[in-house]
Formats: C-alpha cells, structure tokens, sequence
C-alpha cells in the first residue's frame, strides 16, 4: 500500500512539472515567416519566435490566429515551455499556444 501511495505521488510529481509554462507578454505581430519547415513569428517589441513546424498538426491554426491578428492589429500571447526566454531570438524552441488578446 505505501508503494501505491509512493508511485502515485511520483507520477503527480511529473505531472505538474510537465503543464509549466511561460506566457509571454501580450504583443502586436509585426511579421510572419513561412519557410519549408517552419513559421516564424515577429511581435513588437520582440524578436523572432518560432510558432511551430509543419509536420506539428496545431501549427496551421497558430498560423490561422496570427494572421487574424495580424489583420484586425489586435495583439498575441504566446506560450513557451518553462524557462523560456520571451525577449531573445529563439527560433528552435516551438511555441506551446498562441492566443488572441484583446
């Protein structure tokens, strides 16, 4: 029973680590990049970003809502693995979320 309990602990352990995250500062987008592999992102204010490869399903619908705000000038948050950096340039770390603010 306290090896259950042990194992249930460790597991809970992990589980909040791997839902920590950085939510960068909500920003106007500036530019989009769409290469072969990648789209990359420029917010105000910041630098480049990467939102997401292609071969990743949500990529196209981080996309679809940068464009959005892009076109309506309404500004972004993105989301970032714990210990991201939300003011250097980073192109290899995807974003987790990309979210419409207002």
């Amino acid at each position: 029973m306290k090896f259950k309990g042990f194992l249930i602990s460790f597991m809970a352990l992990f589980s909040i680590n791997s839902f920590a995250a950085v939510d960068c500062q909500p920003r106007k987008v500036i530019n989009v990049q769409v290469e072969n592999t990648k789209v990359l992102v420029n917010l105000e204010g910041a630098n480049w970003h990467l939102v997401g490869n292609h071969d990743h399903p949500a990529t196209e619908m981080k996309l679809s809502v940068l464009m959005y705000a892009h076109a309506q000038d309404k500004p972004v948050t993105l989301r970032f693995p714990d210990g991201y950096n939300c003011t250097n340039y980073d192109t290899s770390t995807p974003s987790l979320m990309v979210r419409l603010s207002n």
